[in-house]
This record gives C-alpha cells, sequence and structure tokens, in this order.
C-alpha cells in the first residue's frame, strides 16, 4: 500500500515508496460528496501526468476531473486544469480551477 485515507484528499499525496519501483500502481478514487467513484491503473506511473473523472447522474448530471502529476514520491493534482460540469434541466454549469475528486487508495505493484 503506498497511500491510504478512507477519507480521500483533494490535495497532494505522498507515497510510502517512489511510483518508479513499481511497474503500475492502481489508483482508488472518489467525488467530492463520496457518491461516485472510480478506479484505474497507470503502468510506468512515474513522471506521467494522468486525468482522473467522474460522472454522477442524479437529479442533476455532474461531470468532474482533475489532471495529477506522479513524480518520485508524490501525486499532485493540477487544479488550473480542474473542472466540473452540472447539467440540470436544460442549464448548464461549469466551474474550473478546484479539484472535486479525493483520492482515497494507491498500491504499487512490481
Amino acid at each position: 500500500m503506498l497511500y491510504e485515507n478512507d477519507s480521500g484528499s483533494t490535495g497532494t499525496i505522498t507515497f510510502a515508496a517512489a511510483a518508479s519501483h513499481f511497474r503500475y500502481i492502481e489508483i482508488n478514487f472518489t467525488d467530492n460528496n463520496g457518491k461516485a467513484g472510480g478506479y484505474t491503473k497507470v503502468y510506468k506511473p512515474d513522471g506521467k501526468t494522468i486525468m482522473l473523472h467522474i460522472a454522477e447522474a442524479a437529479s442533476q448530471i455532474y461531470y468532474r476531473q482533475t489532471p495529477y502529476v506522479i513524480s518520485g514520491t508524490s501525486m499532485t493534482p493540477t487544479t488550473a486544469s480542474a473542472s466540473y460540469v452540472r447539467f440540470s434541466g436544460t442549464a448548464l454549469t461549469i466551474s474550473s480551477a478546484t479539484n472535486y475528486i479525493k483520492i482515497v487508495r494507491v498500491i504499487g505493484r512490481a
């Protein structure tokens, strides 16, 4: 286990070991209100920028996205490119520069 936080974190997270030690990492994440989640694998993770995204549908439809930079022992959100889009009936709301995705768990696989 490289990182674990059941509450999740929207900020920079620190791994227990450098990403370069692993063939791939598995990332578990959720949205800011804990209603939707996701999972992804990143092969040869060190030095990569990835985009994490979640779609949630209820009375409104939300699409949230945040790019993350994986480098050494950290994973940092690039909030300048983070955003969400909300569809409510015929109205569309766009918000940017805020991270709405929380990292919950990162596992390294050799």
